[in-house]
Order: C-alpha cells, then structure tokens, then sequence
C-alpha cells in the first residue's frame, strides 16, 4: 500500500512559484510523488556495514599487496602491525559477509521465468529506450552479484587466514593462498563496482532504499513490477504503520493548506533566513486571515466610537459631581470656622466683663 505525501502536486507549484516571485527559485524539482516503505532499518545496517568493512579490507589489502603504499607508518610498526590486522580484520569480514548476504541468498537460489528473461535482456541496458523487465525483490543481476559475492568473499576469506597459517601450512601451500587471496580480491573488486555502477548509477532512484528505506511507487512499477504487485496486496507492519502515523503528523499542517487561496482561507508564506552560519533555510509558515468586509468594518468603528463617547460622557459627569461635593464640603468647612470664631470671640467678651468686675 503506497505512502502517499500530504503535499499536493497544486501546493508544490505554488511554493515554485512564491520563491521565484521573490527570486529564489529551487534548482531542484519537488518530489512530490508517492513512496513506499521497502527497507527494514536492520537491512539497512546489514548493507552499510558490510559497505564499510569492504572500503576497510580493500585499504588493508592494498597496503599488504603492494609495499610501496603505505597504509601503516613506520612509528605504529609499519608493514608487521597492517600483517596483524588484517589477519583479525579477515575473520570480521568473513562474519560481516555471511549478515549481509545470508538473508539475501533465499531470494537469490530462486530463480522464475521472468528473470531469465532479465538475464536475457540485461535488464534493459543494452538500449537506451527499452522496457524494463519484470523482476521480484532482486533482479536477476541483484541474484547473481549475492552468489557471487558469496562464493568469492568466502574464498577470499578462507584463503586471507591461510596465509597467515605459517606453522601449518608448507612455503607453496602459503604462496598458493596468496595468489588466490590476491585474485578473488580483484574480481570481487570488479564485480562490485558494475554492481554498483549498474544498480545506482545508471539506475537513479534506488539509492534511497539505502538511506531512508523507501522507493518511489514509479520506481518499482519500473524496475521491481512483480514484486510491487505483492507489495500493494500485503498487509502494513508495525514499523510501516509508525512511520505512516509520523508522515501524517508531521505533515498535517501541509495538509491544510491543499486549498487553494480564498477569502477566508489559508495563506501560505515561504519565507527565507539566515542561520547563524550563513545557511539559507526556507521556512513555511501558515496563518489564518479573516477577510472582513467594509460594512462590518465600519460599523464596528462607529459602536466603538459610541462606547468611547459614552465613556467620556461618564467620566465628564463624573468629574461634575466630584467638583460639587468639593464646594459643598469648602462651603460647610467655612461655616464651621465662622461658627468657632463666633464662639471665640463671646467668650473673650465674657472673659472681659467678669475682669473689670
């Protein structure tokens, strides 16, 4: 069942066409195409690892080979300590290849119609217009290159440790390993190197199988078209249905903006700026815009302005009637000083007449 993206082809457009309006067109397309989640996390550990053990073993093997490249400086101990690790370095390729290529060889020892057929065409390379040839999970060549990395890595295995075998085996038994050893490293080199020229560079779009585990619905009616039709009828995983929870959450405010801009809708911005290390990121950023007609407008300026006059009206009332209670309150405040001056004033008389008598 295909993963389909919340983004609309409508709404990738309109992101083109925002950005070169402000002269910041994408040099790339928007993908906006639906995938599929085709790869495990632990397949995808399995192959780096065994990438990375491979990138190991060549620089080991190169340095032991040929002298004159120095992989190991004379202050680590040179040529003896590249001889002791790669003798270790032999028994971790050994393991790494048999994860890598052990899950792998169900698939490669069944062979069908249609991948003779993918052997019979070369997987449509041989031209440059020519249909693809139906193929399952791996293509007859993905096959080939499982068996053959298989039986020559082991080879090349065996025959590393024999060559450090020096209290076993004789002086020819030893030089024979090593030309074999030095052999089934060429061509495992070489075999390698179509496998990966074929498989990715001349085959765009499968190296995200790699990364994020997912392949365009486009690619694998191409180039996987018998397996996809098992795929659509197969039910989701655990991890499938995580992943398609995460998609939907992630993108569900791009899911709004799908409609295209009205009156009341959504705008959506593509705006740029600049991190602190000089690296322009677009950032997309949606905000909801009621458009609000003229007339409500303007009648919601003249309630407001009402409530503002109403408001003044009030507190002039207000002040008058803090104004009079002042007067009022002065007015009585005198009439009590006058009284009190009044009395002040008999009782002197009075004081006055009881003197003279």
């Amino acid at each position: 069942m295909a993963l389909k993206r919340k983004m609309s082809k409508s709404h990738a457009k309109a992101r083109v066409e925002t950005l070169k309006a402000r002269g910041r067109a994408p040099t790339k397309p928007i993908d906006t195409g639906p995938r599929m989640f085709v790869s495990s996390t632990i397949e995808r550990m399995r192959t780096w690892l065994f990438v990375a053990l491979f990138l190991f073993i060549c620089v080991l093997e190169i340095g032991l080979q040929w002298r004159e490249v120095t992989v190991a400086p004379e202050q680590i101990g040179g040529y003896r300590t590249l001889y002791t690790i790669h003798f270790y370095a032999t028994f971790v390729f050994l393991a790494t290849l048999v994860i890598f290529a052990l899950p792998r060889l169900p698939f490669a020892l069944v062979w069908h119609n249609y991948d003779f057929e993918y052997i019979r065409k070369f997987g449509g390379f041989g031209r440059k217009y020519s249909p693809v040839p139906p193929a399952g999970r791996y293509n007859a060549l993905q096959k080939l290159y499982t068996l053959a990395i298989l039986l020559i890595g082991g080879l090349y295995g065996i025959t590393g440790i024999a060559i450090h075998s020096v209290r076993i085996l004789d002086a020819q038994m030893i030089r024979l390993s090593f030309n074999i050893h030095l052999a089934a490293f060429i061509v495992m080199v070489f075999i390698s190197a179509l496998y990966v020229y074929f498989m990715y560079i001349a085959t765009p779009g499968r190296f995200s199988i790699l990364t994020k585990g997912f392949l365009k619905v486009k690619f694998l009616q191409t180039h996987h078209s018998v397996w996809f039709e098992k795929l659509k009828e197969r039910p989701l995983t655990s991890e499938e249905e995580h992943r398609r929870v995460m998609e939907t959450l992630h993108h569900k405010d791009i899911a709004r903006v799908m409609k295209k801009k009205s009156g009341a809708g959504e705008v959506v911005d593509m705006e740029v700026v600049e991190e602190g290390g000089g690296e322009e990121v677009a950032v997309e950023a949606s905000r909801e815009e009621a458009v609000v007609p003229e007339e409500e407008v303007s009648v919601e300026s003249e309630a407001e302005e009402s409530e503002i006059e109403a408001e003044v009206e009030g507190s002039e009332s207000e002040e008058g009637e803090t104004a009079e209670a002042e007067e009022e309150e002065q007015e009585n405040l005198e009439e009590t000083e006058q009284e009190k001056t009044a009395e002040g004033g008999e009782k002197q008389e009075e004081a006055k007449e009881k003197g003279e008598g």
